[in-house]
This record gives structure tokens, C-alpha cells and sequence, in this order.
């Protein structure tokens, strides 16, 4: 049954994509997928990466050739075999968090959103755009075939602050059925603001299938963790078995130690809420913050709605000045699921690049 869902879902997502047509991921919630069969694919042909180059002042560089950049691979030097200029057209994916947690902010949430679409438009028109909204559910609100004016009033009128926060599910999802299915250039955009609270995935799933598809993420979060504990209305929380397991796990990461990750009464017990949430938030940051660098993104945490708009038009600013490059390398002698090191240098020592750190090589599922 599960396995008809996804082929279907595969289906239909496809055909969003080429045709437009608006579609909500309606996620099975009645169990986990625990298919083993199923493989994070990421292109045999090729390895593709982003680069931004910063002067020593920490402003954009355009201009470099092919000849200007060096490439590594778990530290063996590679040949450059595909080589864009910042002058190509990319792919970019909005991503917008519209839980619950938002409704005090959603009207300036929007604002943002369409201020960048709206800049993005202007600056590079030949770029392609997508939106997707998610709360409890992944909705992908416009795909790149609707026009930006539509695109924003899209935003305007059907994102409404609502339900819980399916984060890790809105990345896989957009990974999988979106970023996977297109070549190119190809960059995410992702708001949100509080931590996961609903998604069947977790986020080492999430972050194994963001690196396979090549895509740069660029990740805007507000520090909502007061808001929380308002919201709470409660001193003390009963933890559910995988929250339990992720508040010990932080702990114990916080003072170096291990768990044994067996079924305990102590999961029973009752935690303070603000020590749960402040270690709940620590660790989404922390998390987020890795995909972000990871894959050569930036990672912005604010503590005002109102400092949005200006960290969209920071994210807008940077993105004409990509280059982007591919290499082969030997994939005969990797092996199944290794993480792959990149390293990327350029002639100039006073210019600093900023790329994704590496890849987990998938063979292509036959």
C-alpha cells in the first residue's frame, strides 16, 4: 500500500511540476516508512556546487573563469568538466513555515516572501521560482511554471498561520519531489521559526537527502523560544518517547556522555518546560546551522520579525553572483552511503569561496 502511495505521489508531483497545477503532499501519518530498499539517488554523472566568492571585505566576486578555481575530493584533485557563470539562470525553491506559531507575525512573514520574489524578479528574470508552504502538511503553493505575479499573490491570499510544524518533512519532500526531479543551478530559501513538531522524517533523513540533490540552502530562523513558553501555558511537559530521546540525547551531548537508548520510566517524569524547550531550540538552530553551511548556504537566526525583509534582500542580492561547477569522480571506487569531502580553492589568496562541504554518494537505484 505504502509502496503504491509513493509511485503515486511520484506521479503527480511530476506532473505539478511540468504542468503547474497546484498540489497538496497529503502525507500518510498512519506509520513510518521503513522501506530499507528505498535509496537517496544523487547523480553518478556528475558532482555539482555552488560557489560564491568573497573579497576580503565579504562582498560577492563575479568575473572568474573555469582556470580560477581548483576542485577536491576526499583530497584528490579533480577535473572541472562543467563550468556556469554567474550570468545562468537558476532554480530557486521558497520555502515558507506557516504553523500556528506564526500568527502573530504571518502578515510580515508574507511581506517578506513577496519583497523577495519580487526583487529576485527584477534583478534576474530569467531565474525560475517556486513556493512551498508547509504547517502539518507540504503544500507546493506555486511551481515554477506560475508567473511571479501570481506567485506573490499566492502568498497574500493562502498562506494563513495554522497547525503544527512539519519542517523536516517540508525539506525531504522538497528534496525528493522537487530538487531531485530538475537539473541546473538550484538553490532553497527556507523561513521558519520554530522547531519540528510533526514530520515523520527525521532530520538526518532530511539532511542526507537536501546534500544528493546539489542545491544550496540558505536558511532564515526567529528566535521564538519566549513566544513558546507563553504559548506552553504549562511549567512542566510529560515528554513523548522521541522527544524524550531527543531532549537526553542533548543533553548528554552536552556534557559529552552517552545514553542507553532503552524504553525508561524516566521518560515518565515530568521536565521543566523551559529547560525542554530551551535545549529543544538550541538543538533545531544547531541542526539547521549545519544543513545551511553544509551545503555552502547561510544560516541567519534573528530575534525580530522585523529584521526579515532586510535578510531577504541579503539572500536576493547574493544570489546573482553563483558560479557553479561540476567534476566527475572515480564513483567506481566509492562506496555505498560514504560522505564524500569537497574542497574548492581559487588562484587568488585574498578571495575566499563558500560552497557545500561534501556529498553522500547514492548510486542511482536500478
Amino acid at each position: 500500500m505504502k509502496d503504491n502511495w509513493r509511485r503515486w505521489k511520484f506521479i503527480l508531483i511530476s506532473l505539478v511540476i511540468l504542468t503547474g497545477a497546484p498540489f497538496l503532499y497529503q502525507q500518510d501519518r498512519s506509520a513510518e516508512e521503513t522501506d530499507p530498499t528505498r535509496r537517496i539517488t544523487t547523480s553518478v554523472s556528475l558532482v555539482s556546487i555552488n560557489v560564491v566568492v568573497l573579497d576580503k571585505f565579504g562582498f560577492p566576486v563575479s568575473g572568474l573563469k573555469k582556470e580560477d578555481f581548483t576542485i577536491f575530493d576526499d583530497g584528490t584533485p579533480q577535473d572541472i568538466t562543467f563550468f556556469a557563470e554567474t550570468s545562468e539562470p537558476m532554480s530557486v525553491v521558497l520555502i515558507i513555515d506557516s504553523s500556528g506559531s506564526t500568527y502573530k507575525k504571518i502578515t510580515m512573514i508574507k511581506q517578506g516572501a513577496i519583497e523577495f520574489i519580487r526583487r529576485l524578479h527584477e534583478s534576474r528574470p530569467r531565474d525560475r521560482i517556486a513556493v512551498v508552504n508547509f504547517n502539518d502538511d507540504i503544500s507546493l503553493m506555486a511551481p515554477f511554471s506560475t508567473s511571479w505575479r501570481q506567485k506573490t499573490a499566492l502568498i497574500q491570499d493562502r498562506i494563513d498561520a495554522m497547525g503544527g510544524t512539519a519542517l523536516y518533512d517540508a525539506l525531504y519532500l522538497t528534496s525528493k519531489d522537487i530538487l531531485n526531479q530538475i537539473s541546473g543551478r538550484k538553490t532553497v530559501v527556507l523561513f521558519t521559526d520554530g522547531i519540528d513538531n510533526k514530520s515523520l522524517k527525521d532530520f538526518n533523513e532530511a539532511f542526507q537527502w537536501s546534500l544528493a540533490t546539489d542545491a544550496t540552502f540558505h536558511i532564515l530562523t526567529v528566535d521564538n523560544l519566549n513566544q513558546a513558553l507563553t504559548d506552553a501555558g504549562r511549567d512542566y511537559y510529560a515528554l513523548s518517547r522521541r522527544s524524550f530521546y531527543a531532549y537526553m540525547q542533548g543533553e548528554a551531548a552536552s556534557r559529552d556522555g552517552v545514553i542507553d537508548p532503552q524504553w525508561s520510566h524516566d521518560m515518565r517524569r515530568q521536565y521543566s518546560s523551559r529547560d525542554v524547550l530551551e535545549l529543544a531550540y538550541r538543538l533545531s538552530y544547531q541542526m539547521l546551522q549545519r544543513l545551511a553551511v553544509t551545503s555552502g548556504g547561510m544560516f541567519f537566526k534573528v530575534g525580530q520579525y522585523d529584521e526579515l525583509p532586510g535578510i531577504y534582500r541579503k539572500v536576493a542580492a547574493e544570489l546573482p553572483y553563483y558560479y557553479t561547477i561540476g567534476y566527475r569522480p572515480d564513483f567506481e571506487k566509492m562506496k555505498e552511503g560514504e560522505f564524500h569531502q569537497i574542497e574548492v580553492q581559487v588562484s587568488d589568496a585574498e578571495l575566499t569561496p563558500r560552497y557545500r562541504r561534501g556529498y553522500y554518494y547514492r548510486p542511482n537505484a536500478k
